[in-house]
């Protein structure tokens, strides 16, 4: 009876450790993706349908995995902020924007980006 007694309560801490790691795996998968740029939502929600909430955040962002091109180019873009949740993109043209930064380093199967000349 000691024995088991004693393996009840790694039993539970087991219990609670998976718990807790799959909680942790189901929030790093449902992160929310922020689009500040009012007229980057617009190309995004016009183009390819994406849905934002009130907080301009990304709605469907399930769907963005399988966008491969993106032509927002002459949007009068400032930002491209939420770009990294698009990691199936293969082609960017962001020519012709406000854009003064661009962070693209999470869109690794980039293969072409024309940008502002």
């Amino acid at each position: 009876m000691k024995l088991a007694k004693s393996i009840l309560p790694v039993n539970i801490l087991c219990t609670v450790i998976i718990c807790f790691l799959s909680l942790s795996l189901l929030a790093q998968n449902n992160k929310s993706v922020n689009v500040p740029d009012p007229n980057f939502r617009a190309a995004l929600s016009s183009g390819f349908g994406i849905t934002f909430d009130a907080n301009n955040n990304i709605s469907n962002p399930d769907c963005t995995a399988y966008i491969t091109e993106m032509n927002v180019s002459q949007k009068a873009i400032k930002s491209l902020s939420g770009i990294e949740t698009f990691t199936g993109l293969t082609s960017l043209d962001c020519r012709i924007n406000e854009i003064t930064h661009l962070d693209i380093s999470r869109n690794t199967a980039l293969k072409s980006a024309i940008l502002n000349y």
